[in-house]
């Protein structure tokens, strides 16, 4: 599923000035421009959510932070 995930992910994410850096385990992480961070993440939860031919919903939590430290939950 992740794998799938950042298939789907790899051209939307660069076409907006992104870039996915690192994964662990089920979770990813993207390096996004900030004036671009709304469209971003809703780009990122609809790829990560989107498996239509799965029966079971995945549910996607997104935080974001200038660094480990800081980061929070996404509004």
């Amino acid at each position: 599923m992740i794998r799938r995930a950042m298939q789907a992910l790899h051209e939307p994410i660069g076409s907006l000035g992104g870039r996915m850096l690192l994964q662990v385990h089920d979770s990813l992480l993207f390096l996004l421009r900030e004036d671009r961070l709304a469209e971003s993440l809703a780009t990122i939860r609809h790829h990560m959510e989107a498996f239509p031919e799965w029966d079971i919903p995945a549910r996607v939590d997104i935080k974001v932070g200038p660094n480990w430290l800081d980061v929070k939950e996404a509004a």
